[in-house]
């Protein structure tokens, strides 16, 4: 099976990809002046990569766009993960008077409450049993509601 090329890359590149990726070993591109000879590198001048003797220094036709620095900030081996330790801190509350900080967008607020409304109508048309069922309990109406008009008044006191 043969790996599938997106359309952007150029037919040398692919055919270096497809060098590369040979299962047979006899044929298979192997060796840096192998693959620098490819016709991909074409127009690359190797030999300033080889002979250049500071990479650090910048000179010649083409600069990089910045310069990063020599050193590193690491520590020593032994080092590397030994947190001194901190005297502890003390926060004042009255320097952070959270009560001013809160505000509520409206917008935000609403798109959240019809978040919630959409959450929960979806909630509860999937708890919706699929078929007809006798009446729960709870959806039988009151004694004391009346369909017609106000709720009735009669109530029997002993």
């Amino acid at each position: 099976m043969e790996p599938a090329y997106p359309a952007f890359m150029s037919a040398p590149l692919q055919d270096l990809l497809q060098h590369l990726l040979e299962k047979d070993p006899a044929k298979r591109l192997r060796g840096a002046l192998h693959v620098a000879a490819h016709a991909f590198f074409e127009g690359l001048d190797w030999s300033v990569m080889r002979s250049d003797p500071d990479p650090d220094v910048l000179e010649g036709p083409e600069k990089p766009p910045f310069a990063p620095g020599n050193s590193l900030n690491v520590e020593d081996p032994d080092e590397i993960g030994h947190f001194p330790d901190l005297p502890d801190v003390v926060v004042d509350p009255a320097a952070f008077p959270e009560g001013q900080w809160r505000y509520v967008s409206e917008q935000k607020f609403q798109e959240e409450v019809v978040w919630l409304l959409q959450f929960e109508e979806h909630e509860a048309l999937q708890k919706k049993p699929s078929r007809p069922s006798a009446p729960s309990p709870e959806d039988a109406p009151s004694p004391c509601v009346s369909s017609n008009g106000p709720p009735s008044t009669s109530v029997a006191i002993r």
